[in-house]
């Protein structure tokens, strides 16, 4: 998005185009980079951002991660073994 934030992260059913789930970051961050399911559930997603060439003043949590209650289960990620 280079700093046109808000930004925000969508579950959408890829067969009907539906939005299931959207992830609203609550503040103006606005480089999202990668996101992932964890907790004892897989029930909350964890936002990752960056901070690159941002100012820190309108942007004070860009570099942070964030964790949403989703209330949609998601998968486990698998383990890199290096084999």
């Amino acid at each position: 998005r280079n700093g046109a934030g808000p930004s925000k992260v969508q579950c959408i059913d890829a067969s009907t185009g539906e939005v299931l789930f959207t992830a609203n970051v609550p503040d103006s961050t606005s480089q999202l980079t990668c996101c992932c399911f964890g907790g004892p559930n897989l029930d909350i997603l964890f936002i990752s951002s960056a901070h690159i060439n941002r100012d820190r003043e309108k942007e004070p949590y860009g570099g942070c991660v964030y964790a949403v209650k989703v209330g949609i289960k998601g998968c486990l990620e698998k383990r890199f073994r290096g084999e």
